[in-house]
C-alpha cells in the first residue's frame, strides 16, 4: 500500500508502479536517512527523512522532501519488504483502509 499526499491510497504492485512512474521518468536521485526504528519480531515501523532531486518534463529541476513512516515485514528469506509506505509521515489526513 502506498499513500499519496492528496490522501489517496494506492494498492497493488502494478498500481503502485504506475503511480511512481512520474518520479522514475525524472531520472532523479533519492536520498533517505533513517531517524528511528521500532522493531518487534518480524514487523518494523521505520521513520525516515528523504529528499528527491530530478528533472521535470519541462527540463526544470524538481526537488521534493518529506518525512516518511513505513511498516515493513521480514520475509522467510530474511529480506524486509514494505507493507505500508507513507512518504508523507504524519503530515496527512487519516483514512480507513
Amino acid at each position: 500500500m502506498f499513500y499519496l499526499q492528496e490522501g489517496e491510497i494506492i494498492k497493488g504492485i502494478e498500481n503502485i508502479r504506475h503511480t511512481l512512474e512520474s518520479f522514475i521518468s525524472m531520472n532523479g536521485k533519492i536520498e533517505s536517512k533513517v531517524d528511528a526504528v521500532i522493531h518487534i519480531s518480524d514487523i518494523a515501523l521505520v521513520n525516515t527523512e528523504w529528499s528527491f532531486n530530478g528533472t521535470g518534463p519541462d527540463g526544470k529541476v524538481v526537488t521534493i522532501t518529506g518525512k516518511a513512516t513505513d511498516v515493513l515485514r521480514r520475509q522467510s528469506d530474511d529480506n524486509w519488504r514494505i507493507l505500508i509506505d507513507n512518504p508523507w509521515g504524519t503530515n496527512l489526513h487519516m483514512h480507513e483502509v
